[in-house]
């Protein structure tokens, strides 16, 4: 069997395709989430420490909260958990802006 073999099965494969190609918008979309967000308390605040302590905020429940979700996925279908924790921060992710105008705490707890 030579070695491009298993990719071309790869290759043809739609349904990996589509979990390659998630994986990939996936993660993007989170650091430029992480960047506006910092931009955003920027634009605010006119701090830049406060910026990048809202950087380092947007990092922190991937920290703590990684070993659980690993631990969580494990024992669950991967797929309703990923469709569910994406559906589930659609709504703040969308009002984070409107919610900072009015406090920018709303910033801190909501950086996921």
């Amino acid at each position: 069997m030579e070695w491009r073999e298993p990719l071309r099965l790869l290759v043809g494969n739609r349904r990996f395709a589509a979990l390659w190609g998630s994986d990939l918008v996936a993660p993007i979309g989170d650091r430029v989430h992480r960047v506006a967000l910092a931009a955003l308390v920027y634009e605010l605040t006119g701090s830049m420490t406060v910026a990048g302590l809202a950087f380092l905020a947007s990092g922190l429940p991937d920290l703590l909260l990684g070993p659980l979700a690993g631990a969580v996925v494990d024992r669950v279908d991967r797929r309703r958990v990923m469709i569910a924790s994406d559906l589930a921060r659609v709504l703040p992710v969308v009002l984070l802006p409107i919610a900072a105008e009015y406090w920018i705490g709303s910033l801190y707890c909501s950086c996921s």
